[in-house]
């Protein structure tokens, strides 16, 4: 199994064997370089110092292929991958590789624990976003503003944050009422503003266009410019 998983961008495969042999670690070395009968090489140690082995990769797509036979290996896996800055995973430097007897013997003792895979990074943008818009921020907005009792003042307030949406206005003050205030904080609002400026100077069918320029929900987008335009 895949106990831990780690990027070492400056950390060369012959500086791993050179580690794994001086600390008695059998180690495993995968390079998308060559033909597919010589991408393999182990080095294997005996005695060993641990139970735990040591998986290098230069590759995250290899990796990545690899990923299901590793996951079923009896043997409790440290894998190191040379460079993925587009996934999310933690990196280790160069030096950190005299720690790894350390490392492997900290693994070997504690309760089994699988590393999960690695996830691109423009997923997690992706999923992050697609949550956020399935909670639309103007509803969230217009059910804080009734909180607000005066219907006058609660009018003026909607007007003011619709005008703003629109890039027609400065941001309101509304220090005094925190939950809308702490809303009108969100990352969202300033996307949304910028999709919705852009909509409006798109003409006919804005929204959609804006919207899948900018991942904005079309919801939210077309219900500030309906608002504006009866106003």
């Amino acid at each position: 199994m895949i106990s831990m998983l780690r990027a070492a961008p400056s950390l060369t495969p012959l500086d791993l064997v050179y580690a794994c042999s001086r600390f008695s670690i059998t180690c495993t070395v995968f390079n998308s370089k060559l033909s597919i009968s010589e991408r393999k090489k182990q080095f294997i140690q005996s005695p060993t110092a641990t139970r735990v082995q040591v998986v290098y990769f230069d590759s995250i797509k290899l990796l990545l292929r690899r990923w299901a036979a590793l996951s079923k290996s009896k043997v409790k896996l440290l894998v190191i991958v040379n460079s993925c800055d587009e996934y999310d995973i933690k990196s280790i430097d160069r030096l950190a590789v005299t720690s790894i007897l350390k490392v492997c013997q900290r693994i070997e003792k504690t309760d089994e624990h699988i590393a999960e895979k690695p996830t691109h990074l423009h997923d997690m943008v992706t999923n992050a976003m697609k949550h956020n818009m399935q909670q639309s921020i103007v509803h969230k907005l217009s059910m804080s503003l009734y909180s607000v009792k005066d219907k006058t003042l609660r009018d003026s307030m909607r007007k003011d944050i619709m005008r703003y949406l629109a890039g027609t206005k400065p941001k309101p003050d509304l220090v005094v009422y925190p939950r809308i205030n702490k809303l009108m904080s969100d990352p969202m609002i300033p996307a949304l503003r910028r999709a919705v400026i852009l909509s409006r100077s798109l003409g006919e069918g804005g929204p959609d266009l804006a919207s899948a320029q900018t991942n904005i929900d079309r919801f939210d987008i077309a219900y500030v410019e309906s608002y504006i335009n009866k106003k």
